[in-house]
């Protein structure tokens, strides 16, 4: 019995410090002298979570999109208090981006291809750009 109790202890330690104790410092490092790229994807109707990465003239791959919808996820929270760390003359310089969830390899060639249109919701940038502290109304 004790070998079992100790078994569920340390598989709930592994989980919670899974889900609440990510380390995001890649995220505090995101800024570079391209800017900042935000990418942000509504997991249900409401719930929205988030990534950075430093800003390139370079699609994203897959792997990097699915890395943050699936390892390193961050609530608009967070991401905020994230945010308010980068200097203050870098947040002219920061792009958000409403990308689908979950990623796949066509709609990230959708998403860099002219049908951009297709996931690009002005509503939902000038919501998230509200959110994460980017603009003062909404």
């Amino acid at each position: 019995m004790k070998k079992i109790i100790s078994i569920v202890s340390t598989l709930f330690s592994l989980l919670l410090s899974s889900c609440f104790f990510r380390d995001y410092s890649r995220y505090y490092h995101a800024v570079s002298m391209k800017g900042t790229e935000i990418y942000c994807w509504q997991i249900t109707k409401g719930v929205w979570r988030c990534g950075a990465l430093p800003g390139t003239n370079a699609m994203k791959t897959l792997d990097v999109m699915l890395w943050m919808q699936n390892d390193l996820p961050c609530t608009l929270q967070k991401m905020k208090k994230i945010i308010s760390t980068y200097p203050y003359e870098t947040h002219g310089y920061i792009a958000v981006f409403d990308v689908p969830y979950p990623m796949t390899e066509e709609s990230l060639f959708d998403l860099y291809s002219t049908n951009r249109g297709d996931y690009y919701n002005s509503e939902n940038i000038e919501y998230l750009n509200w959110r994460l502290g980017l603009i003062n109304n909404y």
